[in-house]
């Protein structure tokens, strides 16, 4: 079973995956294999990045930067959704072997879930939502400028709209025990899927013999 987890930047995503982790399931973080495409020099992605974009994002390490490219895309969304086309193959191809390796439980983070038309891979999805007021102020917290942020959320599908289209919701306005309380009952969920799944596919395999 693979479940999808979306939501809004600044909404609580990675504090959920790693509660869930804690819980027992299997995680994969898009943003780590996004850190790790960066990190390849020769890769493919990288050199394409510099052929559009020149040396100039190229850290001292002769690696493209996360943040001399964020400075590129989010002001322009032509650009955005080459980087978009380029990474999200990448991505998801790399999220589908760890998944296939190990076939647990899984559950995959994926800010741009909907956006990448990629739901249907999913078994189901999960929403994190925050109040845009709450998600502003972590946004500002982290050292981000109100324009910056307004413009990051702004290129993102409207978090009403991911609610709607996801099975499940957390809500994410609260402290950490209000988190972890929600986390513990989606477990129960998703665990309760996954053992009617199982008992389905064992009832049809069995027909078929």
């Amino acid at each position: 079973m693979l479940i999808g987890l979306t939501g809004g930047i600044g909404c609580g995503k990675s504090s959920v995956l790693e509660i869930m982790s804690k819980l027992g399931w299997k995680t994969i973080d898009s943003d780590r294999i996004c850190h790790a495409i960066y990190s390849e020099k020769d890769g493919e992605p990288n050199r394409r990045m510099v052929n559009r974009w020149g040396t100039d994002i190229l850290g001292e390490d002769g690696r493209p930067q996360r943040r001399a490219v964020a400075e590129i895309v989010f002001k322009d969304e032509k650009e955005l959704e080459w980087l978009n086309s380029l990474l999200h193959p990448e991505v998801y191809g790399r999220a589908m072997e760890i998944y296939r390796a190990s076939r647990t439980p899984t559950i995959f983070d994926v800010p741009l879930l909907f956006e990448s038309g990629k739901r249907g891979i999913f078994d189901a999805v999960v929403c994190v939502w925050t109040d845009k007021s709450i998600q502003m102020d972590r946004l500002l917290k982290r050292g981000m400028d109100r324009a910056a942020a307004e413009r990051r959320i702004s290129l993102q599908m409207p978090a009403e709209k991911k609610l709607e289209l996801s099975e499940h919701a957390i809500v994410n306005n609260g402290g950490l025990s209000s988190l972890e309380e929600q986390c513990g009952k989606l477990d129960n969920i998703l665990l309760k899927l996954y053992s009617q799944g199982e008992n389905e596919r064992r009832r049809n395999e069995s027909g078929r013999n």
